[in-house]
């Protein structure tokens, strides 16, 4: 069967392409909640177009971490991203050191909403998705998870629950399901120890080794 490359450079105008995306969903977003039509104006949506960098899965991250049921309403989700959003993109030397800078940061701000252990969180979806998802090729059914890592029935849902835009746990009846990382980015980001860390040391203040003694 004949297949055609698709080549994604500038000429596809990423920029204009993540602007629709953002423009349709927010509009779905603000109908389901009955938002003013005044809500989420364009100089919202031009910061986080300018801090996607042409990476459309940083739009897409941002619609699932408002989309999720488990964060506050999507008002003021949407003021708390473009803030940090605008503070990223006016630091020119975090995104040239670190070109997935302004993505680390939503990253390591997702999880930064789960539940009061924070570094455990980061150490099961750090195991989960080295064992097997997307990045590895090795899917295992959540159960097998569950049985590993829990200590009491219902501590996957506690501990991961706020991390659902990133993370689909199946609910534990489903024995043959499979957790499901939506995005590889996202397991490439857990799986570096330079920028997971980089992130939760920014956020707690701790050294590097302090978090791989207590994470590994």
């Amino acid at each position: 069967m004949d297949t055609e490359k698709v080549v994604l450079d500038k000429k596809y105008e990423p920029d204009a392409d993540t602007g629709l995306f953002l423009v349709s969903k927010f509009s779905d977003i603000r109908w389901r909640y009955r938002l003013p039509a005044i809500w989420l104006g364009e100089e919202v949506v031009q910061v986080l177009i300018k801090s996607s960098i042409g990476q459309v899965i940083y739009a897409a991250a941002i619609i699932g971490l408002l989309e999720s049921p488990q964060n506050p309403p999507p008002i003021h989700m949407v003021l708390k991203l473009s803030k940090i959003s605008s503070n990223f993109t006016s630091d020119k030397a975090s995104t040239s050191v670190n070109p997935f800078a302004l993505l680390d940061a939503l990253y390591t701000r997702i999880i930064q909403t789960s539940t009061d252990s924070l570094l455990r969180a980061v150490a099961w979806v750090r195991f989960i998705s080295s064992l097997g998802n997307i990045s590895s090729g090795r899917e295992r059914p959540a159960w097998v998870f569950r049985q590993y890592l829990e200590s009491s029935v219902g501590e996957t849902e506690y501990l991961l629950e706020n991390l659902s835009s990133l993370v689909h746990m199946p609910p534990p009846g489903e024995y043959a399901a499979e957790i499901v990382f939506y995005h590889k980015s996202f397991t490439d980001f857990l799986l570096d120890d330079n920028r997971v860390f980089r992130g939760l040391m920014q956020y707690e203040g701790r050294g590097k080794g302090g978090f791989t003694r207590r994470i590994t």
